[in-house]
């Protein structure tokens, strides 16, 4: 991500996930509101996610006066003063660590990765 930041020269790069499931159906309806496609909870690769990680160079600073959210406020004021800001395409998912309830998922799933890896050894008779 920092190669592709330089590379851009951009004032900020922003990680987006290509891999974040969303929490809700969602559909697509004609004109008279019939439903031409729907389906549950999908991966809307179209729409990366930002999962909060930034790359900023000092100029950045000068927009922080726009509000106190980064990707409310800032992000946003960049983009509209034409700076240079990029996205940083990743197929990694975000997992989400607000709540305890998504904490302790996310500790099942490092846990999960974390086992060692044991060879699997067949021994002929």
């Amino acid at each position: 991500m920092i190669r592709f930041h330089r590379e851009k020269k951009a004032t900020c790069t922003v990680a987006l996930s290509t891999g974040v499931r969303i929490d809700y159906g969602v559909g697509r309806v004609d004109k008279d509101n019939r439903i031409e496609y729907f389906e549950e909870k999908p991966v809307l690769k179209e729409y990366p996610v930002a999962i909060g990680v930034c790359i900023c160079e000092p100029t950045f600073l000068k927009y922080c006066s726009s509000g106190p959210d980064i990707a409310a406020n800032v992000i946003p004021a960049l983009v509209a003063k034409g700076e240079r800001v990029y996205g940083y395409l990743t197929p990694e998912p975000h997992h989400d660590i607000g709540s305890f309830k998504q904490l302790d998922e996310v500790k099942k799933i490092l846990k999960a990765h974390s086992k060692p890896q044991t060879k699997n050894t067949l021994t002929q008779s």
